[in-house]
């Protein structure tokens, strides 16, 4: 009973991110489009970059939101199911990018036992890893995820000829990676050699 009651809180409290980020920015987009609408006739110009602004602030939101609900269904209470969720995100972003991905996971990792708030967070994680990657320019991605003692193993290798070493630097040590690393208490280590390189991010498993 004290596990069901934690889960349920649990799901609440994401629920209720979900609720402040659709208010945020559904207040957000009034704005843009009080903005835009003024700007109509003294300044088109001006007011498609609000427009644009709105459209990409709102699919944003429509994911976020998928994402979310997503999680807190109970349906979805399975490492494999995540895994599942993963897996068709990586091959959405294959077919968008033309970058070859390859995903793979340890059989043994059925046994590891991650809550639904990790479970949450790491696919989170995972999702701004891969975009991260490939928006510097890397390829030939190979998805590994494998259990290691009282961790959750994911290694990301991928190839490094046509990265932008900057822009790959720069999300390493973004604030918003290490925020979201913080909020699962994950371990990173990056490898960069001189034609690909490797991540890995551990994962703490919970009873």
């Amino acid at each position: 009973m004290k596990r069901k009651k934690a889960t349920q809180q649990i799901r609440s409290n994401i629920a209720g991110k979900l609720h402040s980020d659709i208010n945020q920015a559904l207040n957000t987009i009034h704005i843009l489009s009080g903005m835009a609408t003024r700007k109509a006739e003294t300044d088109p110009k001006k007011s498609m970059e609000y427009v644009e602004q709105i459209h990409t602030r709102s699919e944003t939101m429509m994911v976020a939101m998928d994402d979310m609900l997503w999680s807190i269904s109970p349906e979805n209470d399975s490492l494999e199911k995540t895994l599942q969720r993963i897996r068709e995100f990586a091959d959405d972003q294959m077919n968008r990018y033309g970058v070859k991905i390859e995903m793979d996971a340890d059989p043994k990792i059925r046994s590891t036992d991650l809550s639904m708030k990790l479970r949450h967070e790491a696919y989170l994680l995972f999702k701004d890893s891969l975009t991260g990657l490939m928006k510097a320019g890397g390829s030939d991605i190979r998805i590994l995820f494998t259990p290691d003692k009282n961790w959750l193993l994911l290694i990301i290798e991928f190839n490094t000829r046509q990265c932008d070493l900057e822009q790959l630097d720069h999300f390493f040590n973004s604030r918003e990676l290490k925020e979201k690393l913080d909020a699962i208490n994950a371990v990173t280590a990056v490898f960069v050699h001189k034609s690909h390189a490797v991540l890995e991010c551990r994962l703490p498993a919970s009873g």
